[in-house]
């Protein structure tokens, strides 16, 4: 009989504080703020009851939400999972534009006779208004798919294949408008320190 290789199952295991330690090893270029650093656990025993078999969290019906009457513990992790971040994203690109207004002082370009504030150029207001837009339509998008999503929970219901992938689709573009909006944005700071 030939040899079966397993894969290994996946869990999510709920270990005290006093039982791990963290090891700093996450030093990747527009990340470090995620704190997505290793954890060790050195001899240490985990009780079934604080496991979770990450395929449970994505059937949308994991053993939470046998104890909570509030859809959102039935909802399939992975297939939302992405708006906890995106959101964060989206908030960082308004916060990008918001600290940009409070520098439109800025004196920029000199003539003969005054000096131009930046806001007063044109070439300025465009990037802000084209970044403003690419904020707001994320937004926009955002709030459909969460509209959606909530109201699925609330009946539910499972999201399809094909929602699923949509959804994923969405996020992508999401965080490609607000990753655009800061790319229009930061030029405009020239040497300034935002915040």
């Amino acid at each position: 009989m030939p040899f079966r290789r397993h894969r290994p199952i996946p869990y999510f295991l709920f270990v005290p504080r006093s039982d791990y330690q963290i090891e700093d090893t996450w030093h990747s270029a527009g990340l470090i703020a995620t704190g997505s650093n290793d954890v060790i656990l050195d001899d240490v025993f985990v009780p079934g009851y604080r496991s979770l078999e990450v395929m449970q969290s994505v059937s949308g019906k994991p053993p939470g939400g046998l104890f909570h009457e509030s859809y959102l513990y039935r909802l399939p992790l992975f297939a939302v999972f992405g708006y906890t971040l995106v959101e964060l994203l989206w908030a960082g690109a308004r916060g990008a534009r918001l600290c940009r207004g409070h520098a439109q002082d800025a004196r920029l370009v000199a003539t003969e006779s005054r000096q131009n504030k930046q806001r007063e150029q044109e070439s300025v207001q465009v990037r802000v208004a084209e970044a403003a837009a690419e904020i707001n339509a994320a937004r926009a998008l955002l709030r459909v798919d969460q509209a959606r999503i909530n109201e699925q929970g609330r009946a539910g219901n499972f999201p399809t294949e094909e929602e699923r992938v949509t959804y994923r689709l969405n996020l992508g573009y999401v965080t490609k408008l607000c990753v655009s909006a800061v790319e229009r944005l930061y030029p405009l700071s020239g040497a300034q320190i935002w915040g």
